[in-house]
This record gives structure tokens, C-alpha cells and sequence, in this order.
């Protein structure tokens, strides 16, 4: 909408800048926004063990490990009795319950064809 539309209704100013200033990352054309990961769910339940891509006990972020597979679509945050883990899934059909000590926050990525971050 930068283009043709502009800052004119129904695009506000807030929204013109907030589109510019995210669409220029590395990789990246002009105006081609990548959203952040998006809160999907917050609970005892997980993605279907059958699209786990790879579980990570060491991650300081498990967005930047989700980033770094080209394969990841989710993940998920799970912090229990045995302390933090990092869930990469490449897809997310059907979900599963967990252990009722532990939650899990678990995110959707958006990540179209060439681009290089979240």
C-alpha cells in the first residue's frame, strides 16, 4: 500500500510508518513486511509429536533456533519440572496433551519464500 495508496484512507499514518520501517530487513524488498511470531496458545497441549522437527535444551532463543531450520513453521516455549525446552515443529494439524506440570507457549511463524528472518 505504499505505492499506489499511500498514507491515504484506509492506511493511517501510524500504520504507513509501522509498514516502512519493518519492511526493509535483510533479504528483504521494499514493503514485503514479515510479521513476528504470533502467541498461538499458552497450556498443557503441544503440537503432534509426528511434525516435531527438533526439541533444544540449551536455547537462549527458540524463535532465532525456528528461524535457523527452513523447515520450522512453530515452536514452542515448554517450561516444566525439568526445566526449559525449545520445540521445533514443521506443522501443527493436531495437538496433543502434555504433562499437566508443564506449559507451553506455542507460536506460528510466518516465513514466505526467501526470506532470511522472523
Amino acid at each position: 500500500f505504499l505505492g499506489e495508496g499511500g498514507d491515504n484512507a484506509p492506511v493511517d499514518v501510524d500504520s504507513y510508518e509501522a509498514a516502512a520501517v519493518g519492511s526493509m530487513g535483510p533479504g528483504m524488498s521494499f514493503n514485503k513486511f514479515i510479521p513476528k511470531p504470533v502467541l498461538l496458545w499458552s497450556g498443557p497441549h503441544m503440537c503432534d509429536q509426528r511434525f516435531l522437527i527438533n526439541q533444544i535444551t540449551d536455547s537462549q532463543s527458540c524463535a532465532l533456533s525456528c528461524n535457523d531450520d527452513p523447515t520450522c513453521r512453530y515452536f514452542g516455549e515448554m517450561e516444566g519440572d525439568g526445566g526449559r525446552m525449545c520445540l521445533l515443529f514443521s506443522d501443527c494439524q493436531y495437538m496433543t496433551r502434555i504433562d499437566l506440570g508443564a506449559i507451553v507457549n506455542l507460536y506460528g511463524v510466518f516465513k514466505p519464500a526467501g526470506s532470511e528472518r522472523l
